[in-house]
């Protein structure tokens, strides 16, 4: 299993967050032979998602755990998904595109991203 533990800010404000790690952690607990790499928000100019070890494209991974901390972050993700050419909503995405599991201190905050049929 390829795992992408995304955060949806740059690695400048929050390279010295531990939830990477935390993430990581979990998924080799589920897994112990889990691939784990690790993305942050890139730059609007150059708005591709890789992993920063692997450079493996984020459509490459087997699922990505995303990383909503704050407010801003809510709005980061339905940019970069239609940033990188992705419907914000998962029934528009390509099947093989990875699930996207969004999750953190803010993740309550998301509901505001889910229609009312409970697509999210």
């Amino acid at each position: 299993m390829k795992v992408l533990c995304l955060r949806l800010s740059n690695s400048r404000d929050t390279a010295a967050s531990s939830t990477h790690r935390v993430l990581a952690e979990l998924a080799r607990a589920a897994d112990p032979q889990a691939d784990v790499d690790f993305a942050f928000l890139p730059p609007r100019k150059a708005p591709r998602v890789t992993g920063l070890f692997s450079r493996r494209d984020w459509a490459d991974f087997d699922l990505i755990l995303a990383t909503n901390s704050f407010v801003q972050e809510s709005v980061n993700l339905p940019w970069l998904l239609h940033a990188n050419g992705l419907s914000p909503w998962a029934s528009g995405r390509p099947e093989c595109f990875p699930p996207l599991l969004l999750g953190g201190s803010n993740a309550f905050a998301a509901q505001g991203l889910a229609r009312a049929a409970g697509q999210a």
